[in-house]
């Protein structure tokens, strides 16, 4: 398993990893497939390379298993915050320690920045991914939200001070 930074190059991996994970876990993000389709692909290339250009204050990190990409996270720094968004394995991967590499990853890379804190949402129900998060040392703050406008279903925010675990 290696975990990378999206090339410049690479905005249609991310296009098709963000595919997938919508088309496999709709009730996990904030976005939505139908959405997300209707994104030309162009979008997906100069998101792929304005990210890759940036570097200091966010990073989407693919994943990939024997050279194919399996997963990936989005992460984000603001004001000594890093927000952690679209985790995400594909199913045919998971139980091989690749969310946890992809929240290492981001984590090192946040740390590395300065941040203090870390933060990131779950879908209530989505047990797996609270527990991958509670194994890393986040705990629930008590905000919650819906999962997007207009959903009956909800969000828990976690965090964790940065250094510690």
């Amino acid at each position: 398993m290696d975990v990378k930074p999206i090339g410049a190059d690479e905005g249609l991996i991310y296009r098709d990893l963000r595919l997938r994970a919508l088309a496999d876990s709709p009730d996990a993000f904030g976005d939505t497939l139908e959405h997300a389709l209707g994104t030309p692909r162009e979008t997906w290339i100069e998101r792929a390379r304005e990210i890759a250009a940036d570097g200091g204050h966010e990073q989407l990190f693919i994943a990939r298993d024997n050279g194919i990409p399996c997963g990936t996270t989005y992460v984000r720094m603001a004001s000594g915050v890093a927000h952690i968004y679209a985790m995400w394995v594909d199913p045919a991967f998971r139980r091989r320690g690749i969310a946890s590499g992809l929240l290492a990853t981001a984590t090192a890379w946040a740390e590395n920045r300065g941040a203090t804190l870390l933060e990131l949402w779950v879908t209530a129900g989505n047990d797996g991914a609270a527990r991958l998060y509670e194994r890393a040392g986040f705990q629930l703050t008590g905000r919650q939200d819906a999962l997007r406008p207009g959903s009956k279903l909800k969000i828990h925010e976690m965090a964790r001070q940065c250094g510690r675990r």
